[in-house]
């Protein structure tokens, strides 16, 4: 009853979903080295001045050194590669999913050379196209468009909150490992305060703000996720129940997709170790979630 499934696949969409890989991968690069720049010489320094309590300064310098380079350079770099990944994969949503863009909302469409130059990479390893297709659920081609559309966002949110709370959850037992850790040396290396405020807790610092920073980060974007499928299971309920007119669900979308967007431009994204140490099942879990939401619109509404 719609083309989803036949849309998704076809040449455009794929390079546009090898285009937002590549430009998500950048930025979780980026990420991942501000944290080892991060976390790395604190731990060094902190087993350095077991033996060489003058190196305090040094690791004073280190920690204010690395805040410069992560709030000057890094950070606009990975937002802005973020930001681009984001405009591609809102592109690939509203041609597949049938909704119009919005400029207010998204910006400009990246110009498809840009696109083609981004997807280059990844289209050259056959392995990493074949996990790009069939983004959504294949059974959702059995739905008017207007529900196959909402059973694709309930998806994208229900994985995007599970992927962040448990990285969020993740970092948090991480941070606390290292902290005790970092604590428990400077309290031996530098008994007196001012010599833990100098050789520990200085160079510390910019590990401790970075995965707080993120922590916080990932647990509210999990959170506002959940909310997002919440509402959506509340329009789902309204219209399989003939409560809901199926044409109000379009404009009801297109709210969802620029919280989608807006989510998706403004926070940092998970790694991908865990993003491909999870997606297996989570695709298993996403497709017998669609195709249970299938069977429960064409038996309430009468389909065939």
């Amino acid at each position: 009853m719609n083309n989803i499934p036949e849309l998704q696949n076809n040449e455009r969409q794929i390079e546009r979903l090898a285009a937002q890989r590549c430009l998500y991968s950048r930025a979780k690069i980026v990420v991942g080295f501000q944290l080892i720049l991060a976390i790395a010489p604190a731990l060094l320094f902190s087993f350095l001045m077991l033996n060489w309590p003058g190196l305090k300064i040094y690791a004073t310098l280190s920690a204010l050194a690395i805040t410069l380079l992560g709030f000057g350079f890094l950070d606009p770099l990975h937002k802005n590669w973020r930001k681009i990944a984001a405009q591609i994969q809102e592109a690939f949503d509203c041609d597949v999913l049938g909704m119009d863009w919005t400029t207010l909302r998204a910006g400009k469409q990246p110009p498809p050379e840009d696109v083609m130059r981004y997807a280059k990479s990844i289209l050259k390893d056959s392995d990493k196209v074949a996990r790009l297709k069939d983004w959504y659920p294949k059974t959702v081609g059995q739905l008017p468009l207007e529900l196959a559309r909402l059973i694709c966002q309930r998806t994208n949110c229900q994985w995007d909150a599970t992927l962040r709370a448990r990285y969020s959850f993740g970092l948090t037992v991480s941070l606390w490992v290292v902290a005790t850790v970092i604590f428990i040396l400077g309290g031996i290396a530098n008994p007196s305060f001012d010599g833990f405020v100098l050789a520990m807790l200085a160079p510390a610092t910019p590990a401790m703000v970075l995965a707080l920073r993120q922590c916080r980060e990932h647990s509210d974007a999990a959170r506002t996720s959940d909310q997002l499928r919440e509402h959506v299971d509340g329009l789902w309920s309204k219209a399989i129940n003939c409560s809901l007119e199926l044409s109000t669900l379009t404009p009801e979308s297109r709210a969802l997709q620029s919280e989608i967007f807006l989510r998706r431009a403004t926070v940092t994204p998970v790694f991908n170790w865990l993003y491909n140490l999870m997606a297996p099942d989570q695709q298993q879990f996403a497709d017998r979630g669609a195709d249970e939401l299938v069977d429960e619109a064409k038996k309430k509404l009468a389909l065939p």
